[in-house]
């Protein structure tokens, strides 16, 4: 089982086969050093590497990427999935609320990500105004 953002990531790109110098060709401004890095789980995925794979990859299931739920691809014939929230029914009432809200931050943070590399993407940004997945201070699009 994968149980990192990383192994799930070498695990996607050896089921479609292609090598870590290609993935970083296609994601552009990644080296091929952090997609190893990435991988080997000594560096994070940074969020914004995160939604560049996922609109790349359409068909890889992002609930199975982030948070290793449900099959590698998604809309796959050989099971029905439907993503389940991160919580049961033992939890308490306020314990449901925080991962609630934790959920729409990470939606929020997503959106805004997307909505970063689509600006980048058009030239909205110049070369290394996004650092880490946000906007560094001064800076604008």
């Amino acid at each position: 089982m994968e149980n990192t953002k990383g192994q799930r990531l070498n695990k996607f790109v050896k089921s479609i086969g292609i090598t870590q110098d290609e993935l970083a060709l296609l994601l552009k401004r990644k080296t091929r050093a952090a997609i190893s890095n990435w991988v080997r789980d000594n560096q994070d995925i940074p969020d914004l590497a995160i939604v560049e794979i996922l609109k790349l990859y359409p068909k890889i299931n992002a609930d199975w990427f982030i948070n290793n739920r449900g099959p590698m691809l998604a809309n796959t014939m050989d099971v029905a999935y439907e993503p389940q929230p991160p919580y049961d029914t033992k939890l308490t009432k306020s314990e449901k609320e925080n991962y609630e809200q934790r959920i729409v931050t990470l939606e929020n943070t997503v959106a805004s990500l997307t909505q970063l590399l689509v600006e980048a993407q058009r030239g909205g940004c110049a070369q290394g105004e996004l650092e880490g997945g946000v906007e560094k201070p001064g800076k604008t699009g």
